[in-house]
């Protein structure tokens, strides 16, 4: 629901003597608020994003890198053979990686808002991405690892109807807190559970969907080095709570019993 026009101008003219400076609440710049184009750097192998890291962070990291430059923008860098060598040198996997990591950084640079896209929604939603271009190859930890573990692996629709019939999944509520360093305590199946709920909130359409986006990158971004993990979450679950009532009416309970009917509603039993 958003588009160009909504965004600060990357330099905007001089407000006349004496008016009031100009002021956004959009962010920064033209690109969904960040001053800078968001940059994705598709490098071969593991070994030259190690170097690239090293030199722009002095840290290696592996897969990929989501980076964010305040005052500049977000770049998403990522090594093409961390998963050819998953999927025996299938390219449509690095496209789903690339995808996926892309959407992470466009969720978190959103209205210059400082990353504070939960966790929850930006893992749900650059699955659902990835998976119109092809649903075969879910990447999990934002494009950096891409795993099959079983044959129905990507059946997602069929195996989270069946996680919802059982009750196996974290509760709508707890996901609110969930922050970048749950990440890798996330579970396969909760990934297949964050798309199903992403896919549900994009199905409610771009004018609901921009004003739920616009309520949950209100209140800023927590900064870790000043905020305890306790204060963070509380704030990042307050703020989840008031997005649910304010632009759709529900508390999270009764927003996750209809999402459950929902599903089964919406998703099938059996592999067709």
């Amino acid at each position: 629901g958003f588009k160009d026009g909504d965004f600060p101008p990357a330099a905007p003219p001089a407000a006349p003597p004496g008016a009031p400076p100009r002021s956004t609440n959009m962010g920064s710049g033209p690109y969904l608020g960040q001053p800078e184009k968001f940059v994705v750097l598709a490098l071969a192998k593991q070994s030259q994003l190690g170097r690239f890291c090293q030199a722009l962070m002095g840290v290696e990291q592996e897969g990929s890198l989501q980076h964010w430059s305040p005052g500049q923008g977000y770049l998403f860098a990522f090594a093409a053979d961390a998963n050819l060598t998953y999927h025996g040198g299938l390219d449509v996997a690095v496209y789903c990686a690339a995808t996926n990591g892309v959407v992470h950084c466009l969720l978190d640079g959103l209205r210059d808002s400082g990353g504070c896209m939960p966790l929850w929604f930006s893992e749900g939603a650059s699955h659902w991405f990835a998976r119109q271009f092809d649903e075969r190859w879910p990447a999990y930890g934002g494009g950096s690892e891409n795993t099959a573990r079983r044959d129905d692996h990507y059946q997602w629709p069929v195996r989270v109807r069946a996680l919802v019939s059982n009750d196996a999944f974290v509760p709508w509520a707890d996901t609110h807190s969930w922050q970048r360093e749950d990440f890798a305590s996330i579970p396969s199946e909760e990934h297949m559970i964050l798309w199903a709920r992403a896919d549900y909130l994009i199905g409610k359409g771009p004018k609901t969907l921009r004003s739920y986006l616009m309520a949950l990158t209100d209140g800023g971004y927590l900064d870790p080095s000043r905020h305890t993990l306790e204060e963070r979450a509380a704030h990042y679950l307050e703020r989840g709570r008031r997005a649910e009532l304010m632009v759709l009416d529900r508390d999270s309970a009764t927003l996750q019993a209809e999402w459950a009917e929902w599903v089964k509603d919406t998703y099938p039993k059996k592999v067709r």
